[in-house]
């Protein structure tokens, strides 16, 4: 009796002919269109790293690289370095935005930093490391102006800057005065459903004018107790909001139309606002 033969595993190692899709849109300007273009960027990056043949490519380097099991750190540098030296930095067509799946990128094998984003960020993902998306600008007096982009991962609690798009190694990150962080919304996720979740990034992306850059989670009761306490009118709300401006707060005074009812619960330790009629929207609080 003879030993049988060991299967010869099939590997993916050429990516299946498909056809070409290319999406056109109008993209805005000024800050929107900066906005537009990062929510296209995070799409391509949660759907390249649920791309089989991007995760290949990311096994197959580590391979290369003989990088040890369970040395997260040792993959993170062994990616970025593959992207940096596979990667050739070359900028978009004259006066048109154009961002590359990370499966046609390992193809093209070039791009400009929005590309070495989209690439590193599927192939870290692809392998389970959380990722985040930065944007740097050069004048710290237009803060919605941002003129580069590059990648952060999540090592044990603390983020490491990633820009393959420079000759330096994990760790170094431009010195620029304006940046905004832009998470992929990875990692521990707060409570509620998917939709209240968009619908309150869109209300803070209505009301402020700028990306979402965070998630909290707040430990707080949200059940209004069925017995409070009138204290009285409430005529307005002052408040301090960097909306418009990220990183330069002003205070705003808003009077109220229409007066709800200031109220606390029993024990004086929580306020509610009852009644009324108002509305957040991209001009602030209405009503």
């Amino acid at each position: 009796m003879t030993d049988a033969p060991v299967p010869t595993l099939a590997r993916y190692d050429q990516a299946a002919p498909e056809p070409i899709r290319i999406t056109v849109d109008q993209v805005p300007s000024g800050f929107a269109g900066t906005q537009a273009t990062v929510r296209r960027m995070i799409e391509l990056i949660r759907s390249g790293a649920k791309d089989f043949y991007v995760r290949q490519r990311a096994i197959d380097v580590l391979f290369a690289e003989r990088v040890p099991p369970k040395d997260y750190l040792g993959e993170i540098e062994a990616l970025f370095r593959f992207v940096q030296r596979h990667l050739r930095y070359t900028r978009d067509p004259h006066q048109v935005e154009v961002l590359h799946a990370a499966r046609r990128l390992l193809a093209l094998r070039a791009g400009d930093c929005d590309d070495h984003t989209i690439l590193l960020g599927a192939l870290l993902r692809s392998i389970g490391h959380p990722v985040r998306i930065v944007l740097t600008g050069p004048d710290p007096r237009r803060p919605k102006l941002f003129s580069h982009v590059y990648l952060e991962v999540d090592f044990q609690g603390t983020w490491i800057p990633l820009d393959a798009t420079m000759p330096h190694g994990p760790g170094w990150s431009p010195n620029a005065p304006t940046r905004l962080v832009v998470p992929l919304n990875g990692g521990r996720r707060p409570t509620g459903t998917t939709g209240e979740l968009a619908a309150a990034r869109h209300l803070f992306e209505r009301f402020t004018a700028a990306p979402a850059d965070r998630t909290t989670v707040v430990r707080a009761s949200r059940v209004m107790p069925p017995v409070v306490v009138g204290l009285g009118e409430l005529v307005g709300l002052i408040y301090r909001s960097d909306k418009w401006e990220p990183g330069v707060p002003k205070t705003y005074i808003h009077f109220m139309e229409r007066r709800p009812i200031l109220a606390a619960d029993p024990r004086g330790r929580r306020l509610f606002i009852v009644g009324g009629r108002y509305r957040i929207t991209e001009r602030g609080i209405e009503g």
